[in-house]
């Protein structure tokens, strides 16, 4: 009765490829021997060298094949990866190359325009120093002026 398979069997494989080597010998006898302990391990396993010729080379194709499928799935997702990137940084360049816009009231204006650019240090202690703001005043001219310095398009609302 065969034992179940050669190709799971990584020492007695390596057995077999040892004296597989031995029957290149110029010595007749010796390669003869060879020959037939190499018979008697593929016997054992139910094969013959055509069987295990044809084995060695399905497994050999198959598992190139499968490695070749896992390569183009790793390719497939890095693909989608970079697509997603490239999408994210064309929206962030898009982002940052538009204008920026403010909707609100004046003072939301005034945190909008402190929280989000690099203000000089001037013009950083004039809106902090503006406290209360009240419609059409110079503290509200002076925070829509800091606004279109710095390109910041703005609709304010009706409440000031």
């Amino acid at each position: 009765m065969p034992e179940t398979d050669l190709f799971s069997n990584e020492q007695e494989l390596q057995k077999l490829c040892r004296i597989l080597e031995l029957s290149n010998s110029t010595n007749d006898a010796e390669c003869l021997v060879a020959t037939r302990k190499a018979q008697q391990i593929l016997s054992k396993y139910g094969l013959t060298y055509h069987a295990f010729i044809s084995k060695l080379q399905y497994k050999s194709t198959h598992s190139t094949k499968r490695k070749i499928k896992e390569l183009q799935s790793k390719i497939k997702e890095q693909n989608a990866k970079i697509a997603r990137l490239e999408k994210r940084q064309s929206s962030d360049l898009n982002t940052a190359n538009s204008t920026p816009r403010f909707l609100g009231p004046i003072q939301g204006l005034k945190k909008y325009l402190m929280g989000n650019f690099s203000l000089k240090t001037h013009e950083r202690a004039l809106l902090e120093g503006i406290k209360e703001i009240e419609p059409k005043s110079k503290e509200a001219y002076m925070i829509l002026i800091c606004a279109r310095r710095h390109g910041v398009e703005y609709k304010l609302a009706n409440n000031l």
